[in-house]
């Protein structure tokens, strides 16, 4: 049987696993999602502790972990095969490819790219 997540269930595993200023913790993550104040942390810790031993919780949390690693090596990636001193058009039609693989429409948020154009 399949239990389905809060929507702040949900929004734990995302900070969990995504933000920045939460990843790996997950006291961190539990405390801005119910938002309580930090003197509230031992409590956060437990309760963050029981709920990342719930399944269907660490299954979702761990699979964005693996999708968000995924798309840091892929902008690696990306942000290489743009450097490169190649032809534009390959360059344009390669970030297209992935932008569509990802159901992007442009360049990702929390990364900026720099195009320098050589003679």
């Amino acid at each position: 049987m399949r239990v389905e997540l809060t929507a702040r269930q949900k929004r734990f595993c995302v900070y969990y696993a995504t933000d920045p200023e939460c990843v790996g913790n997950a006291t961190e993550a539990y405390m801005r999602v119910y938002g309580l104040p930090p003197e509230s942390r031992r409590v956060a810790s437990a309760n963050a502790s029981r709920l990342l031993t719930k399944a269907n919780i660490s299954t979702y949390a761990n699979t964005l972990v693996e999708r968000f690693l995924e798309n840091i090596n892929a902008d690696r990636e990306m942000a290489f095969v743009i450097a490169q001193r190649t032809d534009l058009r390959a360059k344009v039609a390669a970030y297209a490819a992935l932008m569509k693989v990802r159901g992007r429409t442009g360049p990702p948020s929390s990364k900026e790219f720099t195009f320098r154009w050589e003679n």
